[in-house]
């Protein structure tokens, strides 16, 4: 299996996605190749190898061969729809979310294309990576971690879970400014990681959460929340 991931496209969140394949199918993540790159690898190993697309489709990877299979790893969120009509090459659609299975069932069903929708349920690959050994679960409690992408929420949920005094503990991640969270200063079920208060320059924003001290974290944590 090879993985087209263009440089423009590689990020945390997208490398984290196709790291899994690579560890767990044996994939291999290649760039967009040139016209005449692109001839000979269609004429060596490309020519037997399934083909992977992470959200977007680039024509120039699709081969009209029988045997080479076609697959899009999908978030129904960053769907393009140029793409629409390319997804009739696609042999299989991988979806990350039930919603995500769902709506592309009815795209498909709806456009007349033959691609099987599976439901893949990513996760972290290994929650012991970098986690102390006998690490529990805490009592109940969420967490989010907030991304650049305006999808992920955050702000809804934070405003619902202040209506919720009861709520268990939620724990955000994410570069803050104070502005951002001082409206927030006094609510006991909410808080902010890294720590951000009125002293933090808005020009020098906290240092992230190390590596480790994330892992740590969601290993603790019962519940992940993403909206």
């Amino acid at each position: 299996m090879d993985a087209l991931l263009p440089g423009k496209d590689r990020g945390l969140s997208t490398c984290t996605d196709m790291a899994l394949y690579v560890m767990h199918a044996g994939a291999r993540i290649i760039p967009l190749l040139q016209a005449q790159d692109m001839h000979r690898y269609n004429a060596g190993c490309g020519a037997a190898t399934a083909r992977l697309f992470w959200h977007t489709i680039y024509p120039s990877f699709i081969v009209d061969r029988e045997d080479v299979l076609h697959m899009m790893l999908v978030d129904h969120n960053k769907l393009l729809a140029k793409d629409t009509l390319l997804h009739e090459h696609m042999n299989v659609f991988l979806c990350k979310t039930r919603v995500c299975q769902e709506l592309m069932r009815r795209h498909v069903v709806r456009m007349g294309y033959s691609g099987h929708v599976w439901l893949m349920g990513h996760s972290s690959s290994d929650p012991s990576v970098d986690v102390r050994l006998g690490v529990q679960h805490k009592d109940l409690s969420f967490l989010h971690i907030k991304g650049r992408s305006s999808q992920q929420h955050t702000q809804q949920l934070l405003r619902c879970w202040v209506t919720q005094p009861h709520f268990p503990r939620l724990t955000v991640v994410g570069a803050f400014a104070w502005e951002e969270v001082k409206m927030y200063g006094d609510i006991l079920n909410v808080q902010f990681l890294p720590r951000v208060n009125h002293d933090t320059p808005q020009d020098q924003p906290p240092q992230p959460l190390a590596a480790g001290q994330l892992r740590q974290l969601q290993a603790e944590t019962p519940v992940h929340i993403y909206p």
